[in-house]
């Protein structure tokens, strides 16, 4: 192109699409947040909320039964959030932190497989 010649307005060169707006004027169109990014397969999760399809930690649960048992911290992890506000009003009277215990060492005595089926997905 030599620089005599101005460039057509009506053809575009770039790989850009360009939009037409409402008043007429051409804009390069810009994708929407997270368009490039293609969807999480099904039960994946896409790093944000976990839903209950999440796979759980055993031993998560277990460290958190045995030292957050009295407030209900494991429940919540498991995401049994009725049961963990119960664990967390009845904290002061200790039962929740025996109870706690107790779940911790269940936990840890069962496998894998038995415990993803009662509270993984």
């Amino acid at each position: 192109m030599s620089t005599d010649e101005q460039p057509d307005p009506d053809s575009t060169t770039a790989d850009t699409p360009v939009e037409e707006e409402p008043d007429g004027d051409e804009t390069a169109a810009e994708p929407a947040d997270g368009a490039d990014e293609p969807p999480a397969p099904d039960g994946e999760s896409d790093g944000g909320n976990d839903g209950p399809e999440s796979r759980k930690s055993r031993r998560a649960a277990a460290v958190l039964a045995i030292l957050l048992g009295g407030i209900g911290g494991h429940k919540f992890y498991l995401g049994r959030v009725e049961q963990g506000l119960v664990y967390l009003c009845l904290a002061w009277t200790l039962l929740p932190a025996l109870a706690g215990v107790l779940e911790g060492v269940r936990y840890l005595r069962q496998s894998d497989e038995a415990f993803q089926r009662q509270y993984g997905g």
